[in-house]
């Protein structure tokens, strides 16, 4: 059906500029034992972009990250409203 539409909630994570600089290492390593990563929506190998730091840093982890709080979901368009309403209901609830 045309009318069906994918869900996912995630929330943007604020990663500072001194732990950035810490991850690289992490990433160049992960990068030596699993071959072929690529840096998302880029679609650039890894190894390619550790040539330079700068833009290393600029094109990997210079960007929102965000973290998956769910599942996708298949839901129809009408029942988009009612979900996004029930799901503010329940992300004030956990304010208080």
């Amino acid at each position: 059906c045309t009318n069906r539409l994918l869900i996912l909630l995630s929330m943007v994570v604020l990663i500072p500029a001194v732990m950035k600089k810490q991850l690289v290492p992490l990433i160049r390593k992960s990068m030596l034992l699993v071959e072929g990563l690529h840096a998302v929506d880029i679609d650039i190998p890894l190894k390619d972009l550790c040539v330079d730091d700068e833009k290393f840093l600029q094109l990997v982890l210079g960007r929102e990250f965000h973290i998956s709080l769910s599942r996708t979901v298949p839901i129809r368009v009408h029942q988009i409203d009612s979900i996004v309403t029930m799901l503010q209901q329940k992300f004030q609830a956990q304010k208080r």
